[in-house]
C-alpha cells in the first residue's frame, strides 16, 4: 500500500505473493507490479483503509503522534 515497489528487496516480496495467493495494490499511481496484482485500486491509502474498515464493522482508534524532545543546555566553563 502506497509503495513505488521499486525499492528492493521489499518491492520483491509483492511479486512473491502474486505466485502463491492473490497481490492487491492500493497506490495513486501506477507501479512496476500492476501487472501481477489480482485487484489494483486508485486512490489514498488511508480513504480506501477507513472504507475498509466500516464495511467490516471494525472500530478502528484514531492514531496520534507523540514525540518527545530532550534538551539538555551545557554552559561553558
Amino acid at each position: 500500500m502506497g509503495s513505488s515497489l521499486t525499492v528492493t528487496p521489499a518491492a520483491d516480496v509483492p511479486k512473491e505473493v502474486s505466485k502463491k495467493g492473490k497481490l492487491i495494490i492500493i497506490n495513486l499511481q501506477t507501479t512496476p507490479l500492476d501487472k501481477y496484482a489480482y485487484l489494483r485500486i486508485n486512490g489514498l491509502c488511508d480513504d480506501v483503509m477507513k472504507r475498509l474498515a466500516v464495511k467490516m464493522k471494525l472500530q478502528v482508534r484514531e492514531f496520534i503522534l507523540k514525540r518527545l524532545i530532550n534538551f539538555k543546555i551545557c554552559k561553558d566553563n
